[in-house]
């Protein structure tokens, strides 16, 4: 991959105007497209015609094929799953959307988790259907023999293993440890094979289809794809794989079947002995999942010109690899191009009253990707963000979850999802749904933009990180008291760290191993540490501690500042520049100073607008959620503004007309989107309820009169404020679009020469909030069985209780600053 990330390197190492203001669809969201209907490609092509005039430029599918979740989650796709006539319709539709300028992405399954492909890889190697290490009871009276069944591993009773046709001189409840094999639609990630068997039913298919040829690069987004995504491919918590037990005992030199019984209580204190079984045990499973699964999928995509990218599953907790047998979540991650995390449910939401945004998580647990990443020498770290969210969110909080990702390191995203039919259930299966037949769907271009500048950003040049958090996953894997007190450590310190204004990375072993010590400092990648920081508790092994003697255990600060809610990331250009991200991860506004320790011309650098002004004070004023972005440059920037300083004068709009033109509705048929012919009348800022219904979702126009004393001039800076509107607002003075807004403050910097020499401004706001009043008026549950929604609708409903209603609250101020 080092052709594709030079070529990065390359065009994003400094900070460029252009690249900044319009960055490259490579950097813009990528939607995942479900389908789940029948799929006819006149309407693909009508579908990414709307997806490009809403501002969407990239995409992937997710097919859902019939026998997906068919008892919870019932999906109708035709043609089927990976036939020929599934095949051509991708690749017709990758090379439509190409012709449209859509990035287009690959996907590696047919629903999650990957590596199944519906049953096809268990068909082509039966030894990679999932197999998992259980425990029952075996009740023998005295002077019976225990006879092992088929797939029984090893017994135990009173602590010592029972040996086949041992004779037992009491009655006894032996602990049987067995086999328990899953179904052919779920495979094991660690087996022998079944990267090789999964590629050779899917990845190839798309190969032929797409026609791509292996020794090809197409990095640079000239071919048909981009990326090839793997989804949460899993192992199960105790996987046991064919010729797992030999595999341990040539690794390590002893049998693990004697120690299942503490392999099994992992919440328990054991023996030394038992202790290292349980390490031994976490670290052959990574390196299986690594060298039979990630590897080979990784090697195929790259040999084909594609990007490897995906994530993997309970990757927001520091002991998610306990879970799915990953070994170390790091280790994993350094095998993808592109690794990335999965941001579900409010997985990150608004803190709650002990002040945590990641109440499931460790609240850092997007370093594990960018980590990953900047160790590899590669540039991006991927999110996959919004899966059952529910459809109530604003865009306070939608940047808010995007900002929490971005200040650690992820810089680019995937927005989940667009419902490939709008048809009975299937728009309300995975909310939120971005359906062409929502409100707001066409504001879409002013959020995609954001993200855009700031994941431009956020890659540019080098980490700034000279700080290493150290992963201690042997602890972690111990489990008992060693294992809680290292997980409580070791997320305690991180949070210690970020409200400490250090920006830091996540190391493991693995690569402490593998970096080199140059001149007191850590050099893996694109990473250099000056600081190793260990847990309280945590020791490197032995073979390790004499290596970094010499680096500093005391980070320090990247920034002063008074809240301890503030969060930085710091990159560093090769032309010496360096630029700043402070988050405010608070439900309060910040202001006051903020101190750099940085010499040079400093510039705030607008990710909604693509504005660059000169800051020329230490003050910051942040509104909840909001992120602030500061170059120091060697020279000022050639199209840097001043920064207003002092207010002239404010004009207030008074009088409202409001106007409905286009209703979202819900029914048994689906949702669908109608057009109002309604004439407009006098309304007040504030909610639209009175006047268009509790029920009302979609758009409404309101229309407004701001008049000067004089008539703006070119050069003059004007705020255009809206206050408050729930939850897009798209912005036109005199019949001209200024822009789209979606977060506080809702404001507009405009240039004076905008007006066109007007005095009385006739001023349109189009307002769009989203389907929850509907989604109240008609709930699903009502209209469709169980299995039609799926199983994230409740969860969804209970995040939607809070949805904003609707409707412009005002004040709407135009201010003449200097």
């Amino acid at each position: 991959m080092s052709s594709f990330f030079s070529r990065i390197r390359d065009d994003y190492a400094s900070f460029s105007e252009q690249a900044f203001r319009q960055p490259d669809s490579l950097l813009q969201p990528v939607y995942a497209w479900v389908w789940n209907d029948r799929i006819d490609f006149e309407d693909v092509c009508r579908q990414i015609d709307r997806m490009k005039e809403a501002g969407i430029r990239g995409i992937y599918i997710i097919p859902e094929p019939t026998n997906f979740r068919p008892a919870t989650m019932r999906t109708a796709l035709e043609p089927d799953y990976l036939s020929p006539a599934f095949m051509e319709l991708v690749d017709k539709t990758a090379r439509y959307a190409a012709s449209k300028g859509l990035r287009f992405w690959l996907y590696d399954e047919g629903g999650w988790p990957s590596g199944s492909a519906r049953g096809r890889t268990a068909a082509l190697n039966p030894g990679a259907v999932r197999k998992n290490l259980v425990c029952s009871t075996l009740d023998l009276r005295a002077g019976e023999k225990y006879v092992p069944a088929e797939r029984d591993v090893a017994a135990f009773a009173d602590g010592r293993r029972i040996q086949p046709h041992d004779v037992l001189t009491r009655d006894t409840a032996l602990s049987v440890f067995k086999i328990e094999q899953s179904g052919p639609e779920v495979t094991d990630s660690l087996a022998d094979g079944i990267g090789e068997a999964f590629i050779k039913t899917t990845h190839e298919l798309y190969a032929n289809a797409l026609h791509l040829k292996r020794g090809t690069s197409r990095f640079a987004g000239s071919g048909p794809a981009l990326c090839m995504f793997t989804d949460e491919p899993g192992t199960g918590s105790y996987p046991w794989p064919d010729g797992f037990a030999s595999k341990f005992k040539d690794k390590y030199g002893y049998d693990l079947t004697d120690h299942l019984p503490e392999l099994a209580s992992i919440g328990k204190d054991c023996s030394p002995d038992g202790l290292r079984a349980r390490q031994d045990y976490r670290e052959l499973q990574g390196e299986l999942f690594r060298t039979n699964y990630l590897r080979p999928l990784r090697e195929w995509s790259n040999a084909h010109g594609l990007l490897f990218t995906g994530h993997l599953d309970i990757d927001h907790r520091s002991d998610g690899c306990l879970s799915h047998g990953y070994g170390t979540v790091l280790e994993q991650l350094r095998e993808f191009d592109v690794p990335g995390i999965d941001v579900i449910w409010y997985q990150i939401g608004w803190p709650d009253k002990e002040g945590r945004a990641c109440p499931e998580g460790n609240g850092f647990f997007e370093r594990f990707a960018s980590s990953a990443a900047s160790q590899t020498g590669g540039t991006l770290a991927m999110s996959e963000s919004f899966g059952a969210y529910g459809q109530g969110m604003d865009g306070d909080l939608i940047r808010f979850v995007i900002n929490h990702q971005l200040v650690r390191g992820i810089n680019l995203f995937n927005f989940m999802e667009i419902s490939g039919s709008s048809r009975g259930a299937f728009p309300f299966v995975e909310r939120p749904c971005f359906q062409p037949e929502s409100p707001g769907f066409f504001h879409l271009s002013a959020l995609n933009d954001y993200t855009a500048r700031a994941s431009y950003l956020m890659q540019l040049g080098e980490p700034g990180a000279r700080c290493a958090l150290y992963y201690p996953a042997r602890d972690i894997w111990s489990g008992g008291t060693q294992g809680r007190l290292a997980l409580d450590a070791f997320d305690r310190t991180g949070r210690r760290l970020e409200s400490s204004f250090v920006d830091f990375d996540v190391i493991d072993e693995k690569a402490l191993c593998d970096c080199c010590v140059e001149n007191g400092r850590i050099v893996i990648g694109r990473a250099v540490y000056t600081s190793l920081v260990i847990p309280d508790g945590c020791s490197l092994p032995d073979s390790l501690a004499g290596k970094f003697s010499a680096l500093s255990a005391s980070p320090s600060p990247e920034i002063g500042c008074s809240s301890d809610r503030i969060r930085v990331r710091k990159r560093l250009c090769p032309d010496g520049s360096i630029l700043y991200m402070l988050f405010n991860e608070d439900t309060d506004p910040f202001s006051g100073p903020v101190e750099f320790f940085e010499s040079g011309y400093r510039s705030m650098l607008d990710t909604a607008d693509g504005s660059i002004r000169a800051l020329p004070g230490k003050d910051l004023r942040l509104e909840p959620g909001e992120a602030a972005f500061v170059l120091f440059s060697q020279k000022p920037l050639p199209s840097v503004q001043s920064a207003p300083i002092r207010t002239v004068r404010t004009y207030t709009a008074e009088d409202f007309t409001l106007r409905p033109v286009r209703k979202s509705s819900v029914s048994a048929e689906g949702l669908c989107e109608s057009f109002p012919d309604a004439e407009a009348f006098p309304a007040e800022a504030g909610p639209w309820a009175p006047y268009l219904g509790k029920d009302f979702s979609g758009e409404a126009v309101y229309r407004t009169q701001i008049r000067l004393d004089r008539a703006p001039s070119p050069g003059e800076t004007y705020l255009l404020s809206i206050g408050k509107a729930e939850i897009f607002a798209r912005v036109s003075i005199q019949g001209r679009q200024a822009g789209i807004l979606w977060a506080a403050p809702m404001q507009l910097r405009l240039d004076g020469g905008f007006f066109a020499g007007k005095q009385v401004l006739d001023i349109e706001i189009e307002v769009a909030n989203t389907i929850c009043n509907q989604l109240e008026a008609n709930p699903p549950e009502k209209l469709f069985e169980a299995p039609d929604l799926g199983p994230y609708h409740a969860r969804c409903r209970t995040f939607e209780q809070s949805c904003p209603a609707g409707g412009l609250y005002g004040p709407v101020t135009l201010t003449l600053v200097e």
